[in-house]
């Protein structure tokens, strides 16, 4: 394997790829992470005539068995150093999973699931905020070659109503308290969580999720499910504003573990203090049923032996003091949280002295922001990634180690295994060499299917070659390393000039009063567009509008000017860390409207 420097190469077609991964095909999807040697005789047999056959579909056995054959390819868990290791963790309630149960809790739920009728093909819906139960659930569901459609709890009833018809769902797993919201749809109803108290249930046909956990815990049936079999809905919230849900399929799944598990073993250098992956203990902020969260999680932590401490719900304070008090030593991340930790005064307070390494996803992290983390936590590894709800989570990444090179700063890193990319101009879709600004477009293994029941947004995404548009304005390096720029469809049309919002976002970061600031759109009859800066200070009235105006007129071109301010107490974002720039962009011009 050749080391990602080198391997990262700029090919005559402007294609750019990780290098010596193997042939993209059903065998290394399934094969890469498995060692011949270190497995039983049983799975030595199947993988021999996987290789045979190809391995075009595989039983609900093999699905797990590719997900329980983690780091050295898992010692016989009977051993009670990993029978015994808890692998998901409560943060409030310290209630626990252990390794060696887990699998036995995916048997009984999809055996209970399978009872109530749920067959291969038909979607579940999970409506639930964070839980040890999550993973159960999700890998229940996709063993019996059923569909998981991950939803926000926090949805209005309407926005739920509208995503449950989008993919089919006929059955629920949800909370008491969003009973309400789902009730009226005729679904199978499972609930999880203490229902006592809620006297409304009375009147309502449902199944416990206590009762599916403690039901049979025979071997699963043979169910076959093909690669190209859909596993996953999950929701995405695009610029344009419309909701759309992503079809992921096994294929899809399983070569981002691949990939990662390949991408992590080549990044990891025995020659330092890098901690071997079971030894991991992750703080788990990230919303579950976002495909970050759910990919870290049900994947690829599982898969390694990690153990995972869950917040229920996203607080700062809170997953400081679990960070403290469980002694976490990695962290799965998204920009606010990188912010926040950089920024805020009150980490000080806290014992962090365990956290090894952070990785950032989600959405681009300013290099002053980089800046500021590095200064407070010098000796962190930190790693950024990039990556899409549409390509089955990360499909690159930047490690800091002697054995890879460090990717520059500003950058996500470098290609995983098995993904190709390429930059195309704007308009002509002509590839761009290295250093050159285009859009970000993507193919490999771990492109979606499609859209759910949208073929038009499906074309006009990916496109006859196999090459999925980002939408994002981006470029490489010479060496490989990839440069996230913004969206295309965010740049700021100022008369006859295009405005980069994250180029002025920078500067106004820089500012040490400045807390937070997003950069917008106002429409304008003679300019065409306005960037308005929205600005979140650290202490209310320390700068003026032409304070910030005055600022950052220093340090860009006349043209990138802003031509005013919205004063906020904080960015609206959503799980992800993704800005509601659509709101904002509202709010700017109602704000320079009331100024006129």
């Amino acid at each position: 394997m050749t080391d990602l420097l080198n391997s990262a190469l700029c090919i005559p077609d402007a294609v750019m790829r990780y290098g010596d991964c193997g042939e993209i095909g059903s065998e290394f999807l399934v094969l890469w992470p498995l060692t011949k040697s270190i497995l039983p005789g049983s799975l030595q047999k199947r993988i021999l005539r996987a290789e045979k056959n190809k391995f075009d579909s595989f039983d609900r056995n093999w699905a797990l068995l590719f997900l329980f054959q983690g780091w050295d390819n898992i010692k016989d868990i009977t051993i009670p150093e990993f029978v015994n290791k808890k692998i998901l963790i409560d943060s409030e309630t310290e209630e626990y999973i252990l390794y060696g149960e887990l699998k036995g809790m995916v048997k009984r739920v999809a055996n209970g699931l399978a009872d109530l009728g749920l067959r291969r093909g038909h979607v579940v819906a999970i409506l639930l905020t964070n839980t040890i139960y999550y993973p159960v659930m999700f890998l229940a569901i996709v063993s019996l070659g059923a569909i998981v459609t991950a939803m926000n709890p926090h949805s209005c009833k309407d926005e739920i109503e509208n995503q449950l018809r989008m993919v089919g769902a006929t059955f629920i797993i949800t909370a008491a308290q969003y009973v309400g919201k789902v009730k009226d749809f005729g679904l199978e109803l499972i609930l999880h969580g203490d229902l006592r108290g809620h006297n409304e249930l009375a009147e309502i046909p449902y199944t416990s999720f206590s009762f599916l956990l403690d039901g049979d815990s025979t071997d699963f049936s043979e169910v076959q499910v093909l690669q190209n079999d859909t596993a996953a809905y999950i929701f995405s919230f695009g610029s344009s504003g419309t909701t759309k849900a992503v079809t992921l399929t096994h294929r899809n799944f399983i070569a981002l573990q691949a990939a990662m598990n390949k991408y992590e073993e080549d990044a990891r250098d025995p020659a330092t203090e890098d901690m071997p992956f079971h030894e991991l203990i992750s703080l788990v902020p990230l919303p579950l049923f976002h495909i970050y969260g759910i990919c870290t999680v049900a994947g690829l932590q599982l898969r390694w032996g990690c153990t995972n401490v869950v917040l229920k719900h996203f607080d700062f304070v809170g997953m400081l003091q679990a960070i403290e008090k469980f002694r976490c030593t990695s962290i799965p991340a998204v920009p606010p949280i990188i912010v926040a930790l950089a920024k805020q005064p009150i980490v000080e307070k806290f014992d962090l002295s365990s956290l090894k390494m952070i990785g950032c996803g989600g959405a681009s992290l300013p290099k002053c922001v980089l800046e500021d983390f590095r200064a407070r936590f010098s000796g962190i590894r930190f790693s950024q990634g990039y990556g899409m709800t549409e390509t089955a989570s990360v499909i690159c990444a930047s490690k800091h180690t002697s054995s890879v090179p460090a990717a520059p700063y500003g950058s996500v890193g470098y290609l995983i295994p098995n993904i190709e990319a390429k930059i195309i101009e704007v308009g002509t879709g002509k590839p761009l060499p290295p250093h050159e600004e285009g859009e970000l477009c993507i193919r490999g293994p771990q492109i979606m299917k499609g859209y759910a029941n949208d073929p038009e947004a499906t074309a006009a995404t990916i496109d006859a070659d196999g090459w999925l548009h980002t939408g994002d304005l981006a470029y490489f390096s010479e060496n490989g390393a990839l440069f996230i720029l913004d969206r295309v469809r965010e740049l700021i049309r100022y008369k006859t000039f295009q405005v980069a919002p994250a180029e002025i976002e920078k500067v106004l970061l820089q500012h040490p009063d400045i807390a937070d600031a997003v950069v917008v759109p106002v429409p304008d009859v003679e300019a065409g567009q306005l960037p308005v800066a929205c600005v979140v200070l650290h202490s209310r009235g320390v700068l003026t509008e032409m304070d910030i105006t005055s600022f950052v007129g220093k340090e860009v071109a006349p043209h990138k000017k802003i031509r005013g301010v919205l004063f906020l107490d904080s960015i609206p974002r959503g799980v992800s860390g993704k800005i509601h720039r659509r709101q904002l962009a509202r709010r700017a011009a109602e704000n320079m409207r009331g100024k006129s």
